[in-house]
Formats: C-alpha cells, structure tokens, sequence
C-alpha cells in the first residue's frame, strides 16, 4: 500500500500537482472503482479505476488553477504514478507468493 501511495505521490509532484489535484484524482479512483461514473460498454471498474483519477485530477487541478493545460499534465502525472505503483505493488506480490513457495516447498514435500 505504501509503494502505492509513493508512487501516486511522486507522479503528482512530478506534474506539479496541487493537493485539490491529488484529492479530486482519490475521489475520481473511489466513483471510477465502484461504478459511479457513466458505465461503458466495457471495462468495469478496471476501466474506472484508471479514468476515474485522470478526470478528478483534471477536474480538480482545473477549478484550483483555472489552466485546462496543467490541469491535463497533472492528471497525466497523478495517473501515470498511480498506474506505475499499482504494477509495482503486483510484482511484490507476485514475489512475496514465489519466496512462500520456494521457502515452504521442501517442508511440504519433503525434497
């Protein structure tokens, strides 16, 4: 979770991001996750997910500035973070799974 929040973190300042940016863009990822935006043809809360904090972040960085151009690059920034630490959360929890198994295969079987 904290790799997580880093990343999401790290993407806002990279794009410089204000907090109404980052707030709007965790509001966007609640609505996007749970289906409370507008529902598409496909995709789910997959889709939601990744749209969600794009549109909140825009939306956010747009009310607080009033320049739709940072506002675009801050939602850019915020999402590219979010995208990049949830695939860094995956693959410590690929790697967590794979050090169980390597570490507990001779209990089990006995090798």
């Amino acid at each position: 979770m904290g790799v997580d929040f880093l990343a999401g973190y790290l993407g806002a300042k990279q794009a410089p991001a204000s907090k109404w940016g980052q707030i709007r863009a965790f509001v966007g990822l609640f609505l996007g996750f749970f289906g409370l935006l507008p529902t598409l043809p496909f995709g789910g809360p997959l889709l939601g997910m990744l749209l969600g904090p794009l549109l909140g972040a825009i939306i956010g960085e747009y009310i607080y500035r009033r320049d739709l151009g940072k506002a675009v690059k801050a939602g850019i920034g915020i999402t590219v973070g979010t995208v990049v630490g949830n695939l860094l959360q995956g693959i410590l929890a690929v790697s967590a799974i794979v050090i169980f198994i390597w570490t507990t295969w001779t209990e089990v079987y006995g090798g």
